[in-house]
């Protein structure tokens, strides 16, 4: 008896559609940039970077930026498509990728594009309320990477979680509501025990009392130190970190991940 081998290949890049495609868009962006003049280019900052000047009135005679009430509408959005230089883009997008990677797998295409759309702009209300006007503008995705790590932070694997609840008879004898999600995942994770990669969002007390998402947090934390500090020599230009940017991205992501979560798909 005979039998046909078919050759199977497998993808050069393993992404959900909505995450190449973005990635893509922010690409063809910069390229379409390095095609401009400098001075068209800094025309075309001016009217979508993020720049917290805007919206001062005391800001001073020095600090007009263009676009007027449209460009104060748009750029909180368009900031995070645009990118200092190719290292910027790049290092962005690897790292948007990684993790928009596990995201977009628990949600539609719709519900990951809203996410991100919105994480643009809590993100950048970070560096408006902190830094005020005087603060430079900013440019970048790196506000919604950092929503999508808050959101990450919500996910425990579920042999992970039913341990957890194992050991904690605080929270075993607990006829609390929000405990209760917990004992709901008893059988999910009893039945999933085998698999390991599946991960439930958990309430926001749940995910705050988990040593690990506590190490995760404040491993957040010291990075944004490190990369402030790094900045010099890691980014041309004079540009900086705006960890103002990259905290509220954060806090965003974690609160608010629950409104877009389509569960494991």
């Amino acid at each position: 008896m005979s039998t046909d081998l078919k050759r199977t290949r497998e993808p050069i890049f393993n992404l959900p559609p909505v995450v190449f495609v973005s990635v893509l868009v922010m690409v063809a962006i910069h390229v379409a940039r390095m095609l401009l003049t400098e001075d068209q280019d800094d025309l075309l900052i001016g009217y979508l970077a993020f720049a917290p000047e805007r919206y001062f009135e005391n800001a001073g005679e020095d600090a007009v930026w263009p676009g007027g009430l449209l460009s104060e509408l748009v750029s909180p959005f368009t900031y995070a498509l645009l990118h200092n230089d190719y290292l910027h883009l790049i290092s962005n997008c690897t790292v948007f990728a990684a993790i928009g990677n596990h995201l977009a797998r628990r949600m539609t295409a719709v519900q990951f594009l809203l996410f991100c759309l919105l994480m643009a702009p809590v993100s950048a209300v970070g560096q408006l309320l902190i830094a005020g006007y005087q603060s430079a503008p900013v440019v970048g995705v790196s506000g919604v990477i950092c929503a999508m790590l808050g959101a990450m932070a919500r996910l425990i694997p579920e042999r992970k979680l039913l341990d957890w609840y194992d050991r904690d008879e605080s929270v075993s004898n607990s006829d609390s509501p929000v405990l209760d999600t917990v004992g709901e995942l008893r059988p999910v994770a009893h039945r999933l025990s085998g698999e390991g990669g599946r991960r439930t969002r958990v309430p926001v007390g749940i995910a705050l009392r988990d040593p690990r998402v506590i190490r995760f947090i404040l491993g957040f934390g010291v990075l944004n130190v490190l990369l402030v500090f790094s900045a010099p020599i890691l980014i041309s230009g004079g540009a900086s970190v705006a960890w103002m940017v990259h905290i509220a991205g954060f806090i965003g992501g974690f609160f608010l991940f629950p409104y877009f979560d389509g569960g494991q798909r």
